[in-house]
């Protein structure tokens, strides 16, 4: 076997063949290097063949430096021979370089869970860690990347057949919002109007986010791979549509048998009179035609990721990013992709965790809970070495 630092193009038809995500992919290279992070492809040759390749980032922690492979690394984990003649060649090459740690979160499912994150029969990729570590990695069970993920499963069904497996409350949302006019339009250059409502949502959930500059870097290597899309609303048809509603509750308000329907019917009337009101309110403040919600996706062979998102604060009353979700969930099915990653969740492991809004969220869509295996870091020196049992050692007690 030969340890080798392979061009693009070499990367490029290892990585196809394995179908890793979009994190190890030449183009998220690409905008690591223009975002000055230095890369590496770093790999293995077994009889002329490349076995093993995987993508590497100089990240910097203080003063010191360390390699870094976000959800990698991209090997058969069954091959014990490769895995093992992988793992000490980059020691040997982290040495050289005078990194001090190697660090890696496997895209790889640890256990089967259902939709609300308990254990099933199925999958149990537990033994995979146990490996890792006798191969010198320290476990620490979280994840640069998120370490818990929620996906939706195409199985070749149609739209009908996805949309009737939603929630009951998640369709009747996604009616509602076709039918007060809310429209997907998607951004292909300036991301400016993507950008403000996301920075707005960081700001007001304390997150943090990337910049214009970064989006449409993403946008320039990704090409048609990355679609990026905007829910907005013309308020001046909808009010036009709540005031013919309005009317005709009205006009059918005598009819109404009953002191409790007639109750409720009146309860109707007070609710849209309400968001009349609240719609002129904003439509005198921003104008006819505004951005309610915006989210970017990242289209693969294996999955359609969605990557970033906001909505302004305003207008969630409208509820615009589930319909944001329906339409890329048939874009999936369109293009017979095998699935929709909703991605990042809470940790529903950790019973400190009280708020799973997130969670909730993609939940109403009936897909299943993912968690991956997590980081695990090789340390190069003693001193890391030590740092890494005395955090073992005080978090027992």
């Amino acid at each position: 076997m030969e340890f080798i630092e392979l061009n693009e193009k070499e990367y490029k038809k290892f990585y196809n063949d394995y179908q890793g995500t979009f994190l190890q992919s030449p183009e998220m290279a690409r905008v690591n290097e223009q975002t000055n992070n230095q890369t590496f492809f770093l790999g293995v040759k077994k009889n002329n063949n490349i076995v093993a390749a995987s993508l590497f980032i100089v990240r910097k922690n203080k003063n010191r430096y360390y390699l870094y492979s976000p959800r990698g690394l991209q090997v058969d984990y069954n091959d014990l021979e490769i895995l093992e003649y992988y793992v000490k060649s980059l020691k040997k090459f982290a040495q050289e370089k005078k990194y001090y740690m190697i660090k890696i979160d496997p895209y790889i499912e640890l256990y089967s869970r259902n939709s609300e994150g308990e254990k099933v029969d199925g999958i149990d990729n537990s033994h995979f860690i146990n490996t890792l570590n006798k191969f010198g990695f320290k476990y620490l069970n979280f994840s640069v990347q998120k370490k818990w993920f929620y996906v939706l499963d195409i199985n070749n069904r149609s739209e009908e057949e996805m949309f009737n497996n939603f929630r009951s409350t998640v369709r009747n949302i996604i009616r509602k919002c076709q039918r007060i006019g809310i429209e997907i339009e998607e951004i292909e250059e300036d991301f400016t109007r993507f950008s403000n409502i996301v920075s707005e949502t960081a700001e007001r959930k304390n997150f943090s986010v990337r910049d214009d500059e970064y989006y449409s870097l993403m946008k320039k290597e990704f090409e048609e791979n990355l679609k990026v899309m905007i829910a907005k609303i013309n308020l001046k048809k909808y009010l036009k549509n709540l005031n013919e509603e309005l009317n005709e509750l009205e006009l059918n308000f005598s009819k109404i048998k009953g002191e409790g329907k007639r109750k409720n019917h009146q309860d109707n009337i007070n609710n849209i009179k309400s968001t009349i009101n609240k719609v002129e309110e904003k439509r005198n403040e921003h104008g006819e035609v505004v951005d309610l919600a915006a989210s970017m996706f990242l289209i693969s062979d294996q999955e359609i990721i969605y990557l970033y998102s906001g909505s302004k604060e305003e207008f969630l009353f409208l509820n615009a990013p589930y319909l944001l979700q329906w339409e890329i969930i048939k874009e999936t099915i369109k293009r017979k992709i095998p699935r929709y990653n909703f991605y990042g969740i809470e940790d529903l492991s950790d019973p400190s965790i009280k708020n799973r809004g997130v969670y909730e969220f993609k939940k109403g869509f009936n897909g299943n809970v993912i968690e991956t295996i997590g980081e695990l870091d090789l340390y190069l020196c003693p001193k890391e070495k030590f740092k890494y049992y005395l955090k073992k050692i005080i978090k027992k007690k």
